[in-house]
């Protein structure tokens, strides 16, 4: 079933971007904003407009004036985002995670019922009628012997840690993914594919990035590492934390970004040293803190 709806905060009307498309071609076009939402989330829900030119943008906005007169106020304002003929709303995923999540949704609940068909065709109806009963003596069975008889190999204590490929196949790694994701400036995140971003994650969890050479790299130390670039990109820009042409998710993990040495090769500004006593990434940029 595809999206019936979208999520609009209340806030929508007041956002900055938003009163500037206004002031610049007035209520119709915030209007045909909402609407080319409501196109994207009926036809393209991962917020991916790839393929359509100006006039498609234009014809979803149900905008009738200049197409490149919307679409270019679009892109100026960074509503939209990318390169002409493949364009994405601004972090549409995040803030609209229901709809973006439409075909993993339906891809899931596809499989669930193709493997509860496929059970039902393996059991014979005779057999399943008998799997209660069955089931209950084996259980009384099992409790006797386990309170009669030691185990020939006691488990260990406390219990292992999960490895990588049993904390992906959890599900752990796509809370961790998260969290990256969204600690990642924008400018990391603004053209970059979040499918192939996490992909790279979960090789990077598992040691299965080229350079990794089978060695995988933990959560915290990847975390720990984009916090200590973005402190140094930040002091490389501005105060303002401006960050510079950072490299995108993708490129940062495939190259193992997080263990790169993100310190200050000069002395940054007083006001900077200032900002840096109460943050350690900051600090350690500067220069005044240890690895």
């Amino acid at each position: 079933m595809g999206n019936s709806d979208i999520r609009l905060q209340l806030s929508f009307r007041h956002h900055p971007k938003i009163k500037k498309l206004e002031r610049r071609l007035g209520k119709p076009a915030v209007l045909g904003l909402v609407y080319l939402f409501m196109h994207t989330a009926e036809n393209k829900p991962d917020g991916q407009l790839t393929g359509m030119s100006a006039e498609d943008v234009a014809l979803a906005a149900d905008w009738e004036r200049e197409p490149e007169e919307f679409m270019g106020a679009l892109v100026e304002l960074r509503i939209l985002e990318g390169e002409p003929g493949n364009y994405s709303i601004h972090d549409w995923a995040e803030h609209q995670p229901w709809v973006a999540g439409a075909p993993e949704r339906s891809a899931k609940a596809k499989k669930a019922a193709q493997v509860r068909w496929d059970k039902s065709k393996e059991t014979p109806p005779d057999a399943r009628s008998m799997l209660p009963a069955c089931g209950e003596h084996a259980n009384k069975m099992r409790v006797a012997s386990f309170s009669n008889a030691p185990s020939p190999s006691p488990s260990p204590s406390p219990s292992p840690s999960p490895t990588p490929s049993q904390q992906y196949k959890s599900g752990l790694l796509d809370e961790e993914f998260k969290q990256f994701w969204k600690a990642c400036p924008h400018e990391m995140r603004r053209s970059a594919s979040k499918a192939k971003a996490k992909e790279s994650y979960v090789k990077a969890r598992t040691g299965k990035l080229k350079e990794q050479k089978g060695q995988p790299a933990t959560h915290q130390a990847i975390a720990d590492g984009l916090g200590k670039a973005k402190a140094l990109w930040a002091m490389r820009g501005s105060v303002d934390e401006f960050i510079p042409n950072p490299p995108m998710a993708t490129t940062w993990l495939n190259r193992l970004g997080w263990e790169d040495d993100y310190r200050l090769k000069e002395p940054p500004p007083p006001e900077v040293l200032a900002k840096a006593k109460d943050n350690p990434y900051l600090a350690l940029a500067a220069g005044g803190g240890d690895e």
